[in-house]
This record gives C-alpha cells, sequence and structure tokens, in this order.
C-alpha cells in the first residue's frame, strides 16, 4: 500500500500486523480503512501506480 500524499509504503504483508500493533497502541484504526495511519489519504495498491506516479512527478507523462 501507498500514500500518494506522504510518499510512503507498506508492504501488502505486513498490513495487518502494523494495523493491529496501531489499534492496540494508539487506537487509529485508519489503516483497516484502507487510510494512511499518519495522514488519513486513502492508500493505493502499488501495483503499477506507484511507477506512474513517480513518472508524473518527474514530468514524464505518458
Amino acid at each position: 500500500m501507498y500514500c500518494p500524499r506522504c510518499l510512503k509504503s507498506i508492504p501488502d504483508d505486513k498490513v495487518d500486523d502494523i494495523s493491529e500493533k496501531l489499534k492496540s497502541t494508539m487506537g487509529n484504526r485508519l489503516l483497516e480503512e484502507g487510510k494512511c495511519p499518519v495522514c488519513g489519504t486513502v492508500l493505493v495498491r502499488e501495483y503499477g501506480t506507484v511507477q506512474k506516479m513517480n513518472d508524473i512527478e518527474r514530468g514524464n507523462r505518458s
């Protein structure tokens, strides 16, 4: 999962573990709702989306 606002990734295989830790320690349920636990932005899957976003940021529009 990738946050386009924070520019950070969370590996898909660790999302459940991280979500549980956030819920138990801070009461933060955003990750289980598909939102960034830091800023609340809707997360996107990393398939090809990240590469396309990085290309756009560098000005390489296809």
